[in-house]
C-alpha cells in the first residue's frame, strides 16, 4: 500500500502544468483526504497556491470523481481566467473558451527537464508538509 498517493501520482503533472502556466509558487496550502479504504494514501487533494506573480491557483485532484469513461492514464485539466478559459480533455483535446466562442485542437504530450521535475517534486514535498502540519508553507 502506498502511504502517499494522489499528489505523487497525478499531483506531479498537475503542479508541473500550474508552474508552466503561472510561474513559480511563493506559498501553498494543502488539504488531503483518504477516500478508498483499500489504499493507504490520499485519494483527494486540494492545493491552493499564491504564485510569485501574486496570482492564485487552485489545483483539485480526485480519485473519487465519477466520469463517463475511464481514459487512464489521461488527466483532464481546466483553467479559468478573467478573460478566457482552457481545458484539456479526452484524447488530448485542448479547448479554449473566450468571448468569441470556443476553439479546439489536439495537442502533443510535452516533455519536461530534470530541473523542472526537481522543482515540481519540491512542491509535492511542500504539499505533504502543509497537509500534515495544517500550515501554509512558504516556498524558497
Amino acid at each position: 500500500m502506498l502511504p502517499q498517493f494522489i499528489l505523487t501520482d497525478i499531483g506531479t503533472h498537475i503542479l508541473d502544468a500550474a508552474r508552466f502556466l503561472f510561474g513559480e509558487a511563493a506559498e501553498l496550502q494543502c488539504q488531503t483526504r483518504r477516500i478508498h479504504l483499500d489504499i493507504a494514501g490520499e485519494g483527494v487533494a486540494t492545493v491552493l497556491m499564491r504564485m510569485q506573480n501574486d496570482s492564485i491557483v487552485v489545483c483539485n485532484m480526485s480519485y473519487a470523481s465519477r466520469c463517463e469513461s475511464d481514459l487512464f492514464p489521461q488527466t483532464f485539466v481546466s483553467v479559468e481566467g478573467t478573460q478566457a478559459g482552457v481545458s484539456l480533455g479526452a484524447n488530448y483535446e485542448l479547448r479554449i473558451y473566450d468571448k468569441k466562442g470556443v476553439t479546439s485542437e489536439n495537442v502533443a504530450i510535452a516533455e519536461t527537464t530534470g530541473q523542472d521535475n526537481l522543482k515540481t517534486l519540491q512542491l509535492i514535498d511542500s504539499t505533504y508538509r502543509s497537509a500534515m502540519e495544517h500550515q501554509t508553507i512558504e516556498i524558497d
